[in-house]
């Protein structure tokens, strides 16, 4: 079967501490390889790190849905989530020393409740997890707080002047850093009614450049 921790071994001999940007199951599916993880310590994490069943990553794993084969020894028909524990605690603000290299932490809830960003000030990199990526952004899964996500996201838009580039969880690695006031009026427009959708299998996809939100369509 496929190891991240085999891959992460070929790139660093270093130690390796794991923060996830949120738990939904394509983020951790790795995690119990590892000793060192770091999240939020919230009810749904925590529900989180009791693993999943075939049945979350069988559509992930889909041929369709891929971007090459699968790894050797990996099928869509068996693969499962271990389940992994958390080792520390993280808290909003929080500084994470990397040696030469520190990130902040920044707690974002919306798209999950226990979303963070990470913010590398020094050398102006933010990673957005998936707060925000090109394309459709999805905030239709029942655990997405629209309103906390609309917090969250004028949040980090007044973090641009100080950032050179996103580094996205999604779709294209990088991004430029003007897309978060672009994804903060987005949001405001949606709220306010002022953005027009269209419906395609019962979601609603508020379009915008760049990226569009996708909502339940209630």
């Amino acid at each position: 079967m496929g190891r991240i921790s085999a891959t992460v071994a070929r790139l660093t001999p270093l130690p390796v501490t794991v923060i996830n940007s949120h738990t939904h199951f394509d983020h951790v599916g790795g995690n119990a390889e590892f000793q060192e993880i770091w999240n939020r310590d919230l009810p749904y994490t925590r529900q989180n790190m009791r693993g999943e069943s075939n049945v979350y990553s069988r559509d992930a794993l889909a041929p369709e849905r891929l971007c090459g084969a699968l790894p050797t020894g990996t099928s869509s028909k068996s693969y499962s989530i271990r389940p992994w524990r958390s080792t520390h605690t993280l808290q909003d603000g929080e500084r994470v020393n990397l040696g030469g290299r520190e990130l902040k932490v920044i707690f974002t809830p919306g798209h999950t409740p226990d979303s963070l960003a990470l913010l590398d000030r020094k050398n102006g990199l933010l990673f957005t997890g998936d707060s925000f990526y090109p394309g459709p952004i999805y905030l239709l899964v029942p655990e997405t707080d629209f309103a906390a996500y609309a917090r969250s996201v004028q949040r980090l838009a007044t973090l641009e002047a100080q950032i050179k580039l996103l580094l996205p969880a999604h779709n294209l690695p990088v991004a430029e850093p003007f897309y978060l006031k672009r994804l903060a009026d987005a949001v405001q427009q949606v709220q306010h009614g002022q953005a027009k959708s269209r419906v395609t299998e019962g979601h609603r996809e508020y379009s915008f450049g760049g990226f569009s939100l996708l909502l339940l369509d209630r």
